[in-house]
């Protein structure tokens, strides 16, 4: 599920990248998995580090990105809710996936369906936001 969760947020994260009306840069990044919510129970998320801009197609110069937004988060939340969905479904199929004894019923493919119509009708959360203090206060 990790693999689903990183393939995800990495394809989503250089596609948009990648793509002029975005940004239209290659752009390299870091992502951190957190297993854990602020009140310490299960929720397994990604934070990005991902820099203001990109290497141009050629490699030649530096694009930046643009002042208010790395890519609007509408953007990132669609793409990344169909990778992770689609990703999900394909390695259901392929019997890649593992259910232990609590959530077993999913190995049923009705009950594992209905598990993907409600998550399509979630709201997917992404989030994004300037460093604090600048870039030096990311790792601090």
């Amino acid at each position: 599920m990790y693999g689903i969760l990183f393939r995800s947020v990495s394809e989503t994260l250089l596609e948009l990248a990648y793509n002029p009306k975005h940004l239209g840069a290659r752009i390299g990044f870091m992502d951190i998995l957190h297993t854990w919510g602020q009140n310490l129970m299960d929720h397994a998320h990604v934070h990005c580090v991902v820099p203001g801009g990109g290497l141009s197609p050629d490699g030649n110069h530096w694009i930046s990105s643009k002042k208010e937004f790395f890519i609007h988060v509408n953007v990132l939340s669609k793409l990344f809710k169909d990778k992770f969905r689609a990703y999900l479904k394909r390695s259901y199929e392929a019997g890649e996936l593992l259910f232990p004894d609590g959530i077993s019923h999913l190995k049923e493919r009705y009950t594992f369906e209905r598990l993907r119509r409600v998550l399509y009708h979630k709201k997917w959360v992404v989030y994004c936001k300037p460093p604090f203090n600048g870039a030096e206060g990311v790792f601090e």
